[in-house]
């Protein structure tokens, strides 16, 4: 088709001038689409720094060219009123069925009823989470009182038990990296969450064995447990148990999950140690510590792995409801 009306008439305007009976043969050129273009390119021969046709590929554009019965995806004979209905245009894919680029429709119906049994099936999920959670800590709940009494259990603060520590100054020599590099070895960890809370690398420690660090600035309260020989930096508190026969670790981490930090409040940027070192925790007998820590891991195992599958089943709500709002299989965008 002209680009203009001022612009010369193309060759097909000329054919169909002068040969009005004309019947054209449209067979595909080499250029097209990349997946198309990939194809076509594997018929040809390199030659140079471009492609050209192979022999085989001529042959078979000749070929079709005379197969005037053949109607497929690949060649079509057009009548001239044919033509005329499309305004003269000789796009390719106004006359060629390609059977790659057939509409794939949304079966609506199919897709809502998928959607309303997912969602079903979510909801009922989340009612077997809450119902496990309630049996599992009864049973808990129910074994460890079987195992102490209420006199045996000590209420003590925490630095009765634990050597507690405030992350000063960073060192001057140190690399700012997340990944160790040399000699420089040993992490430093300010306050923060999982590895946002890696500061650096130095050659030297100041924390020998194994501790819970607890964030005092900005996400105040985030607690986890760091391997031995690191250095603690900009106020992180670090606490370590003075006798490991007394307080196991395990349990001191998950004690912190029930302390309510007055600083995660809008009130408080931050969290000195003298209120860590005052906070009491309960102290049963070392072994009872090591089986709520045991049961608590298994736990954490089980409702990690309910939570992986609850996840699942939104992300397949979500594609059902976004396949309602999408319209890209049902247009073509040629």
């Amino acid at each position: 088709t002209r680009k203009s009306i001022f612009s010369k008439p193309t060759l097909t305007e000329k054919l169909i001038a002068n040969a009005s009976n004309l019947d054209v043969h449209i067979i595909p050129d080499t250029e097209g689409k990349k997946a198309e273009y990939r194809a076509r390119k594997n018929r040809m021969k390199k030659a140079t720094n471009k492609y050209k046709l192979s022999d085989e590929n001529i042959n078979n554009i000749i070929r079709l060219y005379k197969d005037t019965t053949t109607c497929n995806e690949k060649n079509a004979m057009i009548s001239y009123e044919k033509i005329k209905e499309n305004n003269y245009n000789l796009s390719i894919n106004l006359y060629l069925k390609n059977q790659d680029k057939e509409l794939s429709v949304i079966d609506i119906d199919d897709v809502e009823q998928k959607l309303t049994t997912i969602l079903d099936n979510q909801n009922k999920l989340k009612n077997e989470i809450d119902l496990f959670v309630k049996e599992y800590h009864s049973k808990i709940k129910s074994e460890i009182k079987s195992l102490l009494k209420e006199d045996e259990i000590k209420y003590v603060t925490l630095e009765s038990v634990c050597d507690v520590y405030t992350g000063g100054e960073a060192p001057e020599d140190i690399i700012k990296d997340n990944k160790p590099s040399g000699e420089y070895i040993y992490p430093l960890y300010s306050n923060g969450t999982d590895e946002n809370s890696i500061y650096g690398y130095s050659k030297t420690y100041r924390i020998e064995n194994d501790a819970v660090t607890v964030s005092s600035i900005g996400t105040i309260g985030y607690h986890t447990i760091r391997k031995g020989k690191f250095t603690p930096v900009i106020r992180l508190k670090t606490l370590v148990p003075k006798d490991n026969n007394v307080l196991n670790i395990e349990y001191l981490n998950y004690i912190f999950d029930m302390i309510s930090f007055v600083g995660t409040n809008a009130t408080l940027s931050s969290m000195n140690s003298s209120k860590i070192k005052k906070m009491k925790i309960a102290l049963p007998d070392i072994e009872i510590q090591k089986y709520i820590v045991e049961h608590l891991k298994k736990f954490d195992g089980l409702l990690e792995a309910l939570k992986k599958e609850l996840s699942y089943r939104e992300d397949q709500a979500t594609y059902y409801k976004n396949s309602m709002l999408s319209f890209k299989d049902l247009v073509d965008n040629e």
